[in-house]
């Protein structure tokens, strides 16, 4: 980590200095390979649950289809429940893919579901 922010210092980017832990930690891993996490929520849990659900069906049939295609690298696609929704960790994929098929199958998640794909980031594993 030292070695990644004395970097970005002699290349003046002070911006990615901020970034720094969650950079290396998305970028370190024990198994060979990168990982994205996709986080997905919505505003009341309750009330969205049954599109929840089918964002999360089309989700998880996109990331299959996804890694047919783009020959992804064999790992493990992981679902964490979360509070408001839940964690994908998966191999990294063509993310404009992804969200073309999003926008395709569910043109209308933006009003019930919110998801973002991060590239280097960690996830919450347990909520007591």
């Amino acid at each position: 980590m030292v070695r990644y922010v004395v970097d970005k210092h002699i290349k003046q980017e002070y911006d990615k200095m901020l970034n720094a832990y969650d950079h290396i930690v998305g970028i370190t891993s024990v198994k060979k390979g990168k990982y994205y996490m996709i986080d997905v929520d919505v505003d009341d849990i309750r009330i969205n649950s049954s599109f929840l659900k089918e964002f999360e069906k089309v989700l998880m049939n996109s990331l299959y289809i996804l890694r047919i295609q783009e020959r992804m690298p064999e790992g493990e696609i992981i679902k964490v429940p979360t509070k408001n929704g839940f964690h994908i960790l998966t191999p990294a994929f063509s993310t404009d893919q992804l969200q073309q098929i999003i926008r395709i199958e569910l043109p209308e998640y933006h009003t019930h579901v919110s998801y973002d794909i991060k590239k280097d980031a960690e996830t919450v594993l347990y909520i007591p």
